[in-house]
C-alpha cells in the first residue's frame, strides 16, 4: 500500500536571500536536529520546490510524520550563524492547492 503524502507551503524570512540548494539544506538540517536520522528518514521530507524571489518553498513529507516535520521546521531559529524563521502556510495533499495560494498572494503583494 502506497503511503499517503502532504505538501507544506512555508516562507523562509532571514536577512540574505536564500538559495535552493540553502534552503534544501536548512529543511535538511532542522529534520536532523528535532527528529534524528531516523526520524528523518521515516518523514522523507525535502524541499520540492523554491522560489528565491519569494523565498518560499514547498516541502514534501510523510502523512505520518507531518506534526514532527512541522514542529522541526518552527523550530529552527539559525542557519549559519544568521537568524531565520520557516513559516508554515497551508498544508495539503495536493500539490496544485498550493501554487494557487502562491499566486494569489504574490498578486495581493504588488
Amino acid at each position: 500500500m502506497q503511503e499517503k503524502k502532504r505538501y507544506i507551503l512555508v516562507s523562509f524570512e532571514s536577512q540574505q536571500k536564500l538559495s535552493k540548494v540553502d534552503a534544501s539544506k536548512l529543511v535538511q538540517s532542522a529534520l536532523l536536529e528535532g527528529v534524528g536520522e531516523l526520524g528523518a528518514s521515516k518523514a522523507k521530507a525535502f524541499l520540492k520546490e523554491f522560489d528565491e524571489e519569494g523565498q518560499r518553498g514547498i516541502v514534501k513529507c510523510q502523512t505520518l510524520m507531518l506534526k514532527e516535520v512541522l514542529a522541526c521546521l518552527a523550530l529552527k531559529s539559525v542557519h549559519a550563524a544568521t537568524p531565520i524563521a520557516i513559516r508554515t502556510w497551508k498544508i495539503s495533499g495536493a500539490i496544485g492547492n498550493l501554487w494557487d495560494t502562491k499566486k494569489a498572494e504574490a498578486r495581493i503583494a504588488k
